[in-house]
């Protein structure tokens, strides 16, 4: 008899410069059933996404020294098909029409609830 695996779950990115949020952010979906990685880099975001398969990214749009729309650039370039969330804390009241504008998928703020995050992941993930 053959050995039997656990379907893998759906894997996300989390890129975001603040620790703590990350860290919220992996705990929170980890307990909604997905795989996590982490990154607070551009440079670590894509070296996750060229040798991991992930089915969605959550981005923040203000990265340490970084922007997080070029990231985005960057990434819908070499990964077209991956839905992108930006998730950002800005008071820019125009940052979700550039961010829509630029490929994500998806815009929420941070200070939306945890549960309003699920719902849009959701939205971009497949069951």
């Amino acid at each position: 008899m053959g050995i039997f695996s656990k379907p893998m779950n759906p894997q996300i990115l989390v890129v975001d410069d603040e620790a703590p949020l990350r860290e919220v952010l992996s705990l929170y979906l980890r307990k909604k059933g997905f795989d996590v990685a982490t990154a607070f880099t551009l440079k670590g975001a894509m070296e996750l996404l060229d040798n991991s398969q992930f089915h969605l990214a959550i981005l923040d749009a203000n990265l340490e020294s970084e922007c997080g729309l070029n990231l985005l650039g960057l990434l819908k370039s070499r990964h077209a098909q991956l839905p992108v969330i930006i998730f950002s804390g800005s008071p820019d009241e125009d940052l979700p029409r550039k961010a829509l504008a630029a490929g994500a998928n998806g815009f929420i703020h941070k200070t939306h609830s945890l549960h309003e995050l699920f719902a849009e992941v959701c939205r971009h993930i497949s069951a």
